[in-house]
């Protein structure tokens, strides 16, 4: 019992993260969109109201004849249902467009904040550090799939106020025609399911999160064997069938935990959600059958009954424009807010010195590595360890090494893609002060022979 109200907590507090996204859509769209809902919810309601009128005044329209006062009352609840439908069939396509329109603009809005977080640091340490690349990935690829992005989940929020409008109305008619009691059981039963719905969904969001390092790998090595870069390679070396045997062994590690924990949701706590809703059903539906039965209450009433407590209990299904929205879509807001700290953390232990000085015609005596420490994010190895080096001006420098030498990681920092983890590299180096730029606790310790910063 304890978990299911830590995970009915879970899925209340994503809402509250959707609704607090929605205001980036418009005030003047997601109003609209708000008004079309209830209008959706209640729409329903007055189908069932006047249709169950419809069939209490039956008898005595029969009875009186075409023409007679019951016959002309049969007629407007039969017009007043009608156009319930039909209003429904029109509304619904337009509650769909402007939704289609909201999730489009917040997707907009998140897709700004991403690119925003990606160019904010001058070098490209930030899109090579793996963690954040997870982030990164997540954010991406939920993006890229149109039906799982922040937007669609806003407006599959909104989608919920008809459903549950129309939820709420279904049981204020079995509650006044019959039992509020009852009414009460059947919302519980009603948000039972749904949180049996939901809940799965959200489990499963999270374990798409905690495999996501293992799902790049797998795609990794996908990419190397269909892909043309690498053809000869596997073909001389005959490597087929080792990256076949290495992606087989990923995305079984991957769907091994999506199995188990797939019978963890949807096994055992499925049959106890069902024995409940089956036993709120089986008691509100022979009560009422009852008390008709008695002359407790009207056929108008027995019919309202019926439709309100089936009506009701249907809407514990899956929401095919709402769950699968709200339940994956923020995942891919996650990972922007997750990239964004990892960047804003990332560039706060890295010192990035910007240039003051106009680095057009320099150098024009040489660049020097002084003392240059080395390593990447994520990683202790270093890769340039106290590395003394000049690059004379006007002369071609060849830097010969075996891979992982640290050529590439030359390049790197001559473009400042990268700051050194340690040490100092100096333009036009002279006793009377050089350019640099440095960073770490050697660039800090021999900050005074700095007089000016370039790149």
């Amino acid at each position: 019992m304890r978990s299911f109200w830590r995970g009915a907590l879970d899925i209340a507090r994503g809402y509250g993260r959707i609704a607090a996204l929605v205001p980036a859509g418009g005030v003047g769209l997601v109003s609209v969109l708000i008004a079309l809902n209830i209008l959706l919810g209640l729409l329903p309601v007055v189908f069932v109201v006047a249709t169950s009128v419809m069939i209490g005044r039956v008898p005595e329209a029969v009875a009186g004849g075409v023409g007679s006062a019951e016959w002309v009352s049969l007629v407007v609840a039969f017009v007043v249902a009608a156009s319930a439908f039909v209003a429904q069939q029109i509304i619904a396509p337009l509650q769909a467009a402007l939704g289609e329109l909201l999730a489009r603009r917040i997707d907009g809005y998140v897709v700004d904040r991403l690119i925003a977080a990606s160019l904010q640091s001058t070098g490209i340490g930030t899109l090579e550090d793996q963690r954040l690349l997870n982030d990164l990935t997540q954010a991406v690829t939920t993006i890229e799939q149109s039906f799982r992005t922040p937007g669609a989940a806003c407006a599959g929020l909104l989608a919920l106020v008809g459903r549950y409008t129309q939820m709420l109305g279904c049981a204020a008619m079995v509650g006044l025609v019959f039992s509020w009691p009852a009414a009460l059981a059947l919302v519980a039963a009603t948000m039972v399911f749904r949180k049996g719905q939901r809940g799965g969904l959200r489990t499963y969001g999270r374990l798409f999160i905690d495999t996501i390092a293992t799902w790049r790998e797998a795609r990794y090595y996908r990419a190397i064997a269909l892909q043309a870069g690498a053809a000869k390679e596997i073909r001389v070396f005959g490597l087929a069938g080792w990256l076949s045997e290495h992606y087989r062994q990923l995305q079984m590690k991957r769907l091994m935990q999506v199995w188990a924990e797939r019978r963890r949701i949807y096994l055992r706590p499925y049959l106890a959600y069902t024995a409940f809703g089956f036993a709120v059903a089986a008691i509100t539906l022979a009560a009422l059958g009852r008390t008709a039965a008695a002359g407790g209450i009207s056929l108008t009433q027995l019919a309202l009954g019926l439709q309100a407590a089936l009506a009701t209990l249907r809407l514990g299904e899956h929401f095919p424009e709402s769950d699968t929205q709200t339940a994956f879509g923020m995942m891919a807001f996650d990972g922007v807010q997750g990239f964004e700290r990892g960047v804003a953390a990332f560039d706060e232990k890295t010192v990035q010195l910007e240039p003051r000085q106009d680095p057009h015609g320099l150098p024009r005596r040489e660049i020097r590595f002084e003392g240059v420490d080395f390593h990447y994010p994520s990683s202790e190895r270093p890769v340039l360890d106290h590395l003394e080096l000049t690059l004379p001006a006007g002369r071609c420098t060849a830097i010969v090494g075996l891979n992982g030498a640290g050529k590439t990681t030359l390049v790197k920092l001559l473009a400042r893609l990268y700051e050194p983890t340690g040490g100092r590299l100096l333009v036009e180096a002279s006793t009377s002060g050089p350019s640099a730029w440095t960073t770490g606790a050697a660039g800090s310790a021999s900050s005074s022979r700095t007089s000016t910063a370039t790149s």
